[in-house]
């Protein structure tokens, strides 16, 4: 929770224990942390480095993660086909997946028409990937952001370089395809 930036008194209330004790260990998890980046460049798998400091593999990502690219993250991740896939696995007919997300473009400052396709990971990648995972789309659902996002000098900077801005996100939401889970 320190990874996040919640404070100590806030970790100390969701834990029910003493201020003093997260201050305690905050060190010792920045060794943690230190020893499974320095095994990750050593070249240690992920899954070995979670069994060596017995950890769960997601405290392990965001470490290996933290000096990467949105870009490289994406690759190294692989656009989050093993988590889905995982969650597949252990669904049963009745659930349901919810992926709340953004086109991802590389788009600061740039025109549009400028814009290299290579550098975007559209929403309909992501949904191909739950489909090829085995998850069946039911609905996507346009989720607004605020227009406040953006202020009026920032929408003047981008008519003026023909910019184009996200104002919103959508939710992906799926079933399990009955069909993919039998192999058919």
């Amino acid at each position: 929770m320190t990874r996040l930036g919640i404070p100590h008194v806030r970790i100390a209330q969701r834990l029910n224990i003493h201020r003093e004790t997260i201050s305690k260990y905050v060190p010792k998890n920045q060794e943690l942390f230190n020893k499974i980046h320095q095994d990750f460049k050593g070249g240690s798998s992920i899954l070995d480095i979670a069994q060596k400091y017995c950890v769960p593999q997601p405290l392990v990502w965001p470490v290996i993660l933290q000096e990467k690219t949105d870009q490289e993250r994406f690759k190294d991740l692989n656009f989050f086909k093993d988590l889905f896939s995982l969650m597949i696995e252990h669904s049963k007919p009745s659930s349901r997946i919810a992926f709340l997300n953004a086109d991802f473009r590389d788009f600061q400052g740039i025109p549009a028409i400028d814009e290299d396709p290579e550098n975007a990971i559209l929403l309909l990648e992501y949904a191909k990937l739950l489909e090829n995972c085995g998850w069946k789309i039911t609905h996507l659902i346009d989720c607004p952001l605020s227009t406040e996002r953006f202020t009026g000098n920032m929408v003047s900077k981008m008519q003026e370089k023909r910019t184009l801005g996200i104002i919103r996100r959508t939710l992906i939401i799926g079933k399990p395809n009955i069909l993919h889970k039998q192999g058919v």
